[in-house]
């Protein structure tokens, strides 16, 4: 093992939230588990029991335990009028931990990378039962929130981190402004815990071909499929020269109209719009990516707000691809910060997305080198071996593993 962190021997990884491919859960724990067996761990898995068929086969091995009977069955997302509602949450979470008692001890490092606040607070309340000598050090990581924080969630936090007090642990949050939500609710400092991308080291956008914009992922609502039609028939319709590769998996019954109207777009132009209208594996989806030039991420800035990041965006960042973004919430915040060639959409709407498009024709060039410029920093400090590296240093607060 290399470089033994404080003596420990084991790992154990939360995922209650874990039980359907495709999606950041099975990203996170894919690449978990390699980088974790490369620093001489063999992870133990703590997973949803509403596991589905495909889930099982990729996770039914020794070291994958399906525990959880429930997430966010009472959820912060529902806005209670008090704290009790999250309690519930908590207490839940406390009892399904229960078998993960005879797990762990303080050699063991329990990692959690998708968490809300009644979670936490339910992984507090089931840390402090334990006897002391058998507390494992936690590293807790809030992966995002659907809803922007309350002020019972920054109560949830306040409680736990009474019941941690003490206790080795650390708590993150993967945006600038969840971490510095997190360290105003706690008292304690929080980091932005970096992404852990995994990307295919030949992965990389190419110039020199026609312009190819990409969407990809779930056909929900709140990623604005339903301004995809009308925006790409625009463009098309006004001598735009570039083309359309759009993977929408299937997720949202609402979108369904949208969905029927890209169908008959794209065979009024068959050699203008590609569509994937299934879910795809890792392999196909990094497929799609290596074909795109520009990535779609025209998203509600009022639902992917500040405290709910987009993986596709900081994949694209990372393998050097502008993006076309709405202002505000954490796409727009991030394109600003980064300055990575993204154009900005005045509003989320057909008309401002179709307005986007050109104006990223326009200047593609422009684009494309300011994204070079950021790219490959940026998948450095979102690599595998900085996760891992950040993970051990702030939990011990000194120490520099050698990852």
């Amino acid at each position: 093992m290399n470089n033994t962190f404080r003596g420990i021997r084991k790992v154990c990884i939360l995922d209650p939230g874990f039980g359907k491919l495709p999606g950041h859960h099975h990203m996170w724990n894919q690449v978990l588990e390699k980088a974790f067996i490369e620093q001489g761990y063999s992870p133990y898995f703590f997973c949803s029991k509403r596991i589905s068929p495909e889930v099982l086969s990729l996770y039914g091995h020794a070291r994958a335990h399906f525990v959880y009977n429930f997430y966010r069955r009472v959820s912060e997302n529902t806005k209670p009028d008090n704290i009790a509602a999250f309690l519930t949450h908590a207490l839940y979470m406390q009892r399904d931990l229960a078998p993960l008692a005879s797990f762990v001890d303080s050699e063991t490092l329990v990692f959690g990378h998708t968490l809300d606040a009644p979670a936490i607070l339910g992984i507090a309340l089931w840390h402090t039962a334990l006897p002391p000598e058998q507390r494992p050090p936690l590293y807790l990581n809030i992966q995002f929130s659907f809803e922007k924080p309350t002020e019972w969630t920054e109560a949830s936090y306040r409680l736990a981190m009474e019941n941690l007090r003490g206790s080795i642990f650390h708590i993150s949050g993967t945006t600038d402004h969840l971490a510095e939500f997190l360290t105003k609710a706690t008292g304690q400092q929080a980091s932005v815990l970096p992404m852990a991308l995994d990307l295919p080291q030949t992965l990389k956008i190419k110039t020199n071909q026609d312009i190819v914009y990409g969407f990809t992922g779930e056909d929900r609502l709140e990623r604005n499929t339903a301004i995809l039609p009308e925006a790409i028939e625009t463009y098309i319709e006004k001598g735009g020269a570039g083309c359309f590769i759009l993977h929408l998996a299937p997720s949202d019954p609402r979108t369904t109209p949208y969905i029927e109207a890209l169908k008959a777009l794209s065979q009024r132009y068959p050699e203008r719009i590609t569509l994937f209208l299934r879910y795809i594996s890792n392999e196909e989806y990094y497929g799609l990516f290596d074909r795109f030039t520009a990535m779609l991420l025209p998203f509600s800035p009022d639902i992917y707000h500040e405290y709910r990041p987009s993986q596709s965006f900081q994949e694209a960042v990372a393998i050097g691809m502008p993006c076309i973004v709405c202002q505000g919430g954490f796409l727009g915040y991030e394109a600003n910060k980064l300055q990575n060639g993204s154009v900005l959409m005045r509003e989320p709407t057909a008309a401002c997305l179709t307005e986007a498009l050109f104006e990223f024709e326009a200047s593609a060039q422009q684009h494309f080198s300011a994204a070079a410029a950021v790219g490959e920093k940026y998948r450095i400090e979102n690599s595998v071996q900085c996760t891992l590296r950040h993970i051990f240093r702030t939990i011990d607060g000194k120490e520099e593993r050698n990852i």
